[in-house]
């Protein structure tokens, strides 16, 4: 697991994106995400992100960039800019548990960079407006640059047969990186 926290760290410095201190916590149940697949707190020096998940897979992957990207926008987008992004996306809340999850403009945020940073594009399958307009516009807001994924293999609109293909395929600085179900010493990755 800490290979992929590794690569997750690099996909944000590829794309010009500095993380806070984060540190990260893999768990072999989801008791500790409450229930969740991951989550992320904020601590007195950063952030923690608890991922109740061990084995290393295209969707832990996916986990750990969104859980990482709640940590990015807390730290780099203001109050006024997440109004901002919560029209652009449609969505009337920030980050109110009473709401239905893609309903909240903080899990829009991270589910768009989790996305973008992704090395091949699977787009979200809870949010709306996910077509390939829609989250470019949307990443490039939040980030000020393109997306890195590969979007190569995704049909866009007036591409010959575009209509009979299906959408495309769906699918949360320092970092320590420790697995709590072994006695390992947590990792850390240095800026």
């Amino acid at each position: 697991m800490v290979e992929l926290a590794h690569w997750a760290r690099r996909r944000y410095l590829q794309a010009g994106l500095t993380l806070p201190h984060v540190e990260l916590l893999f768990h072999d149940d989801r008791e500790a995400c409450a229930g969740k697949a991951g989550r992320a707190v904020t601590v007195e020096n950063g952030y923690r992100l608890d991922l109740c998940s061990t084995r290393p897979t295209n969707y832990t992957k996916k986990l750990v960039l969104h859980e990482l990207a709640h940590a990015w926008v807390d730290r780099n987008i203001t109050v006024e800019q997440r109004q901002d992004f919560m029209e652009l996306r449609g969505v009337d809340v920030w980050n109110d548990h009473t709401y239905d999850w893609w309903t909240r403009g903080t899990e829009h945020a991270a589910e768009i960079l989790a996305w973008g940073l992704g090395e091949v594009s699977r787009r979200p399958r809870l949010l709306p407006d996910t077509d390939l307009d829609s989250l470019n516009t949307a990443y490039e807001w939040l980030t000020g640059t393109a997306p890195l994924c590969d979007t190569s293999h995704e049909w866009r609109p007036g591409q010959a047969g575009a209509e009979s293909q299906p959408p495309g395929q769906p699918m949360s600085s320092t970092i320590t990186v420790t697995h709590r179900a072994s006695a390992q010493q947590p990792h850390r990755l240095e800026p």
